[in-house]
């Protein structure tokens, strides 16, 4: 029988505590998402990015989301399934494919509240460089006491992990 480590000090169970509520409160704002625009947080933030940067390409679109390629060409194909992005070849290289955003699509993004990235993503972009720094540190060292870390979970949109 192993013995866990309970919460020993006021700092650790603040820790837990708070990343309950950032859980909680990203999840919520994904629910509210899909419930309104009745389309998932990672299919909203990929069609604002296609919105924002008409012909942009698939791998244009991973980039600015932090996914993998592959995810990346689903949420695409799934977005044009729905008609709200489209596709159009390159005019000078035809091997080039451009997403571009429908009236269908723009209309969908009218209507959404909030920030499109995800609360997350957004709380990121806001974080002055000293304080992403020291992040990013705290987080690597709770990483590496992981028991299981699944490193391939750092290219899925978050949106798609708790849903």
């Amino acid at each position: 029988m192993t013995v866990t480590n309970s919460l020993q000090s006021p700092d650790q169970v603040e820790a837990l505590r708070a990343f309950r509520m950032i859980v909680r409160a990203v999840r919520r704002h994904y629910q509210l998402m899909e419930k309104h625009a009745g389309i998932s947080g990672a299919q909203t933030w990929a069609l604002s990015l296609v919105a924002e940067q008409e012909r942009m390409t698939v791998s244009g679109l991973a980039q600015a989301m932090a996914i993998h390629q592959s995810t990346a060409s689903n949420l695409v194909d799934k977005l044009v399934q729905l008609g709200l992005i489209s596709r159009m070849k390159g005019e000078i290289d035809l091997r080039v494919t451009f997403l571009m955003v429908t009236q269908v699509g723009r209309d969908k993004l009218d209507g959404i509240a909030g920030p499109v990235t995800g609360l997350l993503p957004d709380a990121i972009t806001r974080l002055e460089q000293k304080k992403l720094e020291r992040l990013n540190r705290g987080l690597a060292d709770l990483l590496a006491m992981l028991a299981t870390v699944e490193t391939e979970a750092a290219q899925i949109p978050l949106a798609e992990i708790l849903r």
